[in-house]
């Protein structure tokens, strides 16, 4: 193994995640073959989710909830927020300066109406899963995870109507999708 490379990664880990970015690459330009981009998008996000969780899990592991989340904000929303503010220069989404509209970028931020919906959906699910495992620690009872994800679901219903599908399916799909990665 290279010196540069961490000795705590896991390889079949990093292997799916390089497949799965091949196909994320091979979805968006399959345009002209409807069936390929079907199948590609039938699994590809979920892939990414479930390897997300694993990787999760396992920094739960080795770090505190207030680590684990302080680097997902980090790693994730810092990026996200910065390219929100930016993209709609980079890519002309406004015409110039004066049709910048910060108010709008914001409303992406929040609601994730953009294209990397993704960053903020996967960052909302990593932070439910480290309250779960908090809860699960705190109370050291499986009921507390099973209230956790009621509330969750009563939760997602509120959000899904006041701040968009992103959170709301975030809330609705945290156990689900983190609970994958928990039997690593």
């Amino acid at each position: 193994m290279s010196p540069c490379i961490k000795q705590d990664r896991v390889e079949w880990m990093d292997v799916l995640k390089g497949l799965a970015i091949v196909l994320v690459v091979l979805g968006h330009i399959s345009y002209k073959c409807p069936h390929l981009k079907e199948f590609i998008y039938s699994f590809h996000m979920p892939l990414f989710f479930t390897l997300a969780g694993c990787a999760a899990h396992l920094s739960m592991q080795r770090s505190s909830i207030g680590q684990f989340i302080r680097k997902r904000m980090i790693g994730i929303m810092v990026p996200y927020v910065v390219w929100l503010l930016c993209s709609p220069l980079l890519f002309g989404y406004a015409d110039s300066w004066r049709n910048y509209n910060l108010t709008d970028s914001l409303h992406c931020i929040i609601t994730g109406n953009v294209a990397c919906w993704f960053l903020i959906c996967l960052f909302t699910l990593q932070v439910y899963y480290a309250l779960y495992i908090w809860l699960s620690r705190k109370f050291r009872n499986a009921w507390a995870g099973v209230l956790f994800a009621f509330f969750l679901y009563v939760v997602s219903f509120i959000l899904h109507r006041r701040w968009g599908w992103i959170l709301g399916s975030a809330s609705l799909q945290t156990c689900r999708s983190s609970a994958v990665g928990t039997r690593s």
